[in-house]
């Protein structure tokens, strides 16, 4: 029997406009073999203003891409709307059309490690956004962060809430010359005044942690010492290159690592603070932005600082070392 094809059509909106049309139309029918993607193209089932499109096709804003797909293929493997609308529970710093920047509590995943794990940032800002109207699952739109932060690292995390948005961001995480990212960190020992710290890093897949190697990705952290104490500072870090816990390895490699880190820090240290402070996470904050040179459509937004506030444990911790001091 011949199965009947539907005709569905998709506004292209800012939001879903500057990427591939095959990639889109993935989003759309996440649950179809990548075989079935491309078998819609091949049949000239996928039309874009009412014409055939190649897989390589740039979809634009206004664009109008039309399936023509059998209903029931098209219930099986499109996204089911399952994300409740919700408030956000954390805090935001900054939101325009383009990007929405919060501040991430420490503790929180940026994103889930499988599909079970459902409080997450991420699930968090879609749910807000839903709530806003500016996110429908349904429609293949692409909202996420631009960057990433550690589960046990508070701060400032960067969403784009448009495919061009965050080609824009991910740019900028990728160069020095774009945006400044800056951290706060309270480690153990005093180190000199200013430093630079240029060594490379790979991840031993042994042991699951990252280690420093001649042969492993370039990296490059300054810093900046704000206060000494006794036994301890605060430092500002200017984390150049991104790489995966570049700041809590580089800092350890120079026998200052940071407070509170179970990971890489110093055990004795990290036992004595927990036991005076009641820490429950590493003592480090992604607490400023500066857009330095931002590319389109986010041009606006040159020069723009954004600062997060300082966790309530980390400020709990530096007012009782000032105290002791």
């Amino acid at each position: 029997m011949l199965k009947l094809k539907s005709m569905i059509e998709f506004l292209i909106t800012p939001q879903t406009a500057n990427q591939r049309v095959d990639k889109y139309v993935k989003k759309l029918l996440p649950d179809a073999p990548l075989s079935f993607i491309y078998k819609l193209f091949r049949k000239k089932d996928v039309k874009v203003n009412k014409a055939p499109v190649k897989i390589n096709y740039i979809l634009q804003d206004n664009d109008v891409l039309t399936l023509y797909i059998n209903k029931q293929q098209y219930d099986e493997f499109r996204i089911e709307p399952t994300l409740e609308a919700k408030k956000f529970p954390y805090e935001i710093i900054y939101e325009d059309k383009n990007i929405l920047i919060v501040n991430k509590p420490a503790g929180l995943l940026v994103h889930g490690g499988n599909k079970k794990e459902t409080l997450t940032l991420t699930n968090a800002v879609l749910a807000y956004l839903k709530s806003q109207g500016e996110y429908d699952e349904t429609k293949g739109v692409t909202i996420a962060p631009a960057h990433r932060l550690d589960r046990n690292t508070a701060g400032l995390i960067v969403y784009g809430k448009s495919v061009r948005a965050l080609q824009a961001l991910t740019s900028m995480f990728e160069a020095s010359a774009k945006i400044s990212k800056k951290y706060l960190a309270i480690v153990s020992g005093n180190p000199l005044e200013n430093g630079k710290i240029k060594k490379s890093l790979i991840k031993d897949h042994d042991s699951g942690m990252v280690i420093i190697k001649d042969t492993g990705d370039k990296a490059l952290t300054t810093y900046e010492v704000l206060e000494n104490f006794a036994s301890s500072a605060l430092v500002e870090l200017n984390l150049i290159s991104g790489r995966t816990h570049q700041l809590r390895v580089h800092l350890a490699s120079i026998n200052h690592p940071i407070i509170g880190d179970g990971r890489y820090g110093d055990k004795e240290v990290n036992k004595k603070a927990q036991k005076e402070f009641n820490i429950a996470n590493q003592l480090l904050v992604a607490h400023k932005l500066i857009f330095l040179n931002p590319p389109e459509p986010l041009e606006y937004l040159k020069g723009e600082r954004f600062i997060a506030p300082l966790p309530k444990q980390f400020e709990y911790v530096l007012n009782r070392l000032r105290k002791k001091d």
